[in-house]
């Protein structure tokens, strides 16, 4: 039996680090029975164009877990290994990006961004916020929240998509970057 949802479909975004890989896979796995999607996921609130026929799920991190998790992972990034956190913390992430010889498409994301981590995310989340509040098609998810209470958000997106559905099956393989 097909379900019949508000909107046709769903795309999932957040800054690197954010896990959006994780709360997509959830979303496509309790209600489109899925493994998920794949598009550009990093793009910033002012750079999408509003579909009326897609919700579009913004997953929020905190500064501080995300900004760890990021660090430990930066060289997929292209950021140089031997980099100090104090020093990744405060460097524009253009000027980062020319320190290192890698040139991938993950890495590619931070050439142009002239701006340090905090601030980065400050504006990618702000302009998340402000296309929200002109679209009712855009729901902000915490992905802290997610862990500690995954059916709550389950049930907010539910809620979007014109479901009833309450019960949800979590996604327990990793998503995303794996550490080698």
């Amino acid at each position: 039996m097909d379900i019949t949802y508000k909107y046709k479909k769903i795309q999932t975004y957040g800054h690197p680090g954010s896990c959006s890989y994780y709360i997509d896979k959830l979303i496509h796995k309790n209600f489109f029975n899925s493994e998920g999607s794949k598009y550009e996921r990093y793009k910033s609130g002012d750079e999408i164009i509003i579909e009326p026929d897609i919700l579009y799920v913004y997953v929020e991190r905190k500064f501080r877990y995300l900004i760890k998790y990021f660090y430990d992972i930066k060289h997929i990034y292209g950021i140089p290994n031997d980099i100090s956190f104090e020093v990744f913390y405060k460097t524009k992430y253009s000027n980062m990006w020319r320190m290192n010889s890698i040139r991938n498409n993950i890495c590619i994301l931070f050439k142009d961004i002239k701006m340090a981590p905090r601030a980065y995310w400050e504006h990618h989340i702000n302009t998340w916020i402000k296309a929200s509040k002109n679209n009712k098609n855009i729901v902000m998810i915490s992905y802290d929240k997610t862990l500690i209470n995954m059916n709550s958000t389950m049930k907010k997106i539910a809620t979007y998509l014109g479901s009833d559905k309450t019960e949800f099956i979590d996604v327990k393989d990793k998503v995303g970057w794996i550490p080698q």
